[in-house]
């Protein structure tokens, strides 16, 4: 069930050290592959999904702002 393992540390009781278990190891290489397969899905190169992530961060910014600039009620659909 648990994706990883704790136990005080022996030097310093206060302290836990966590370590992944296999399961957790497994998941964690599977989740690693998960950009280069969205990648490889869209066809797009790493400078074009920087590019896409930087507009969109710029949307959401504006958005934001957008928002934040309305009365309450106003512009409410």
């Amino acid at each position: 069930m648990y994706k990883r393992q704790g136990e005080r540390s022996a030097r310093d009781e206060r302290s836990v050290e966590v370590r992944l278990t296999e399961e957790g190891t497994a998941l964690r290489t599977r989740a690693l592959q998960v950009p280069r397969r969205i990648a490889g899905a869209t066809g797009f190169d790493t400078t074009e999904v920087r590019a896409l992530r930087a507009r969109l961060d710029e949307l959401t910014s504006a958005l934001d702002a957008a928002a934040l600039s309305e009365s309450p009620g106003e512009g409410r659909v």
